[in-house]
């Protein structure tokens, strides 16, 4: 997390020419948090690989996976196999892109 805040407070932004460090900074986020597992998605509750996150030019944002959802890959996603998985033993172990994965 201390990469993170720091990339933050030095002003890493996609704006300014330093979008491939922020993509970086991104996806060792999503790698930390997930190692080759899922990422899931606060906003479509739906999951994605970490090398999937797309860039919205409009937003300015790296975003989750599906061209629809507005959840941002740095604060919206969450590890599908700790968070979501844990709580609904039944979900698959292997999810598929595109499922919903309900927290409630």
């Amino acid at each position: 997390m201390k990469y993170q805040v720091e990339n933050i407070k030095s002003g890493c932004q996609v704006r300014g020419g330093v979008m491939g460090s922020h993509k970086k900074m991104i996806l060792e986020n999503l790698k930390e948090m997930v190692g080759d597992g899922w990422v899931w998605c606060l906003h479509c509750e739906r999951v994605y690989k970490p090398e999937d996150v797309r860039y919205d030019h409009e937003a300015d944002l790296f975003m989750c996976f599906y061209p629809e959802c507005n959840g941002d890959a740095f604060l919206d996603a969450w590890p599908y196999e700790g968070n979501v998985r844990e709580g609904h033993p039944d979900y698959p172990v292997i999810p598929e892109k595109g499922v919903f994965y309900p927290l409630y």
